[in-house]
């Protein structure tokens, strides 16, 4: 006599999409919008080109993403990517409009 396993029926494929949105940082249209404004501000800061800028923050750990949501995550995001040009921001302090 041959034990028959309960099997599990196979995701589809909306709940494979929705596990993957669900685990995967998803990064909106406010955060890009305000990395690009952070990069602006801070390529003039540091002289460098906006461009370098941004892509070091496209670098930044997952976790720092929050950052970009408010003006003091947008002063410790200067202080942290200014060290990746060798330089020092501490008295970062981003324009409220």
């Amino acid at each position: 006599m041959t034990a028959t396993a309960s099997l599990r029926p196979e995701p589809s494929l909306g709940e494979i999409l929705g596990e993957a949105l669900r685990t995967a940082p998803l990064v909106d249209d406010f955060t890009f919008r305000g990395a690009q404004v952070l990069a602006r501000d801070l390529a003039e800061r540091l002289g460098v080109l906006e461009g370098d800028v941004f892509n070091a923050l496209c670098t930044i750990p997952d976790s720092m993403l929050p950052l970009l949501r408010s003006p003091d995550g947008w002063a410790v995001l200067a202080s942290f990517i200014a060290a990746d040009f060798g330089t020092a921001l501490n008295s970062f302090a981003p324009s409220i409009h």
